[in-house]
């Protein structure tokens, strides 16, 4: 099993991915998802 550590930067990873992702889309004028 993975430390509550590792667990954590991998969500702050994904959470940094999702947030990059969904600026993006905004400043494109596109609709949030994936």
């Amino acid at each position: 099993m993975m430390s509550k550590a590792c667990q954590k930067e991998i969500q702050t990873l994904k959470n940094k991915k999702r947030l990059a992702i969904t600026s993006r889309n905004k400043s494109e004028g596109l609709p949030d998802g994936g």
